[in-house]
């Protein structure tokens, strides 16, 4: 239910200079939304459990590692080779709903959040894509198990950090 004044507002009392430029980059009001919303739980939750300021906190997606981290900043800078917060993250959107994951346990986290949609054809994706065994329970159970081993998956890939196409066909 966010405006964008609203957006705009937060970003400034939430978000560092690099955050901001990523927000930027989104084009859709709901990605927006999704997005200011996942960084202020996260920073949020950060800065209780680690006695930082919230815009004292750098949030972002490691293409290397594939993960979002997080970097305590001094004076909105980060500094060179300094070390990510010892914390785990992982989030799900879908439809401008959010759902985030931290844990300060060195394991691995996998989250995902699917809002259903009325046209997908979801049988004949399970058809195309999922283990046979998986379509069969799919063929019973109709398209609440279609979602719940659609989520089940993602979630696993991110966990992992394999791309989902590598998991479709196996059973999960």
């Amino acid at each position: 239910v966010l405006t964008q004044a609203q957006i705009t507002a937060l970003a400034d009392s939430w978000l560092t200079t690099e955050e901001k430029l990523t927000l930027d980059k989104r084009k859709l009001l709901t990605a927006k939304k999704e997005f200011i919303a996942t960084r202020g739980i996260i920073k949020l939750s950060l800065a209780r459990w680690f006695q930082l300021e919230v815009k004292a906190i750098n949030v972002h997606f490691d293409q290397q590692d594939t993960c979002l981290k997080a970097f305590p900043y001094k004076n909105a800078q980060q500094q060179p080779g300094q070390q990510p917060l010892p914390v785990q993250i992982c989030i799900s959107h879908s439809h401008g709903m959010v759902l985030v994951a931290l844990s300060r346990q060195s394991t691995r986290l996998g989250v995902d959040l699917e809002r259903r949609k009325a046209e997908r054809p979801w049988l004949k994706l399970a058809r195309h894509f999922y283990h046979q065994e998986e379509v069969a329970l799919i063929e019973q159970g109709g398209v609440d198990i279609f979602y719940r081993i659609w989520t089940l998956k993602e979630a696993l890939a991110k966990a992992i950090k394999q791309p989902i196409a590598r998991l479709l066909s196996q059973n999960i």
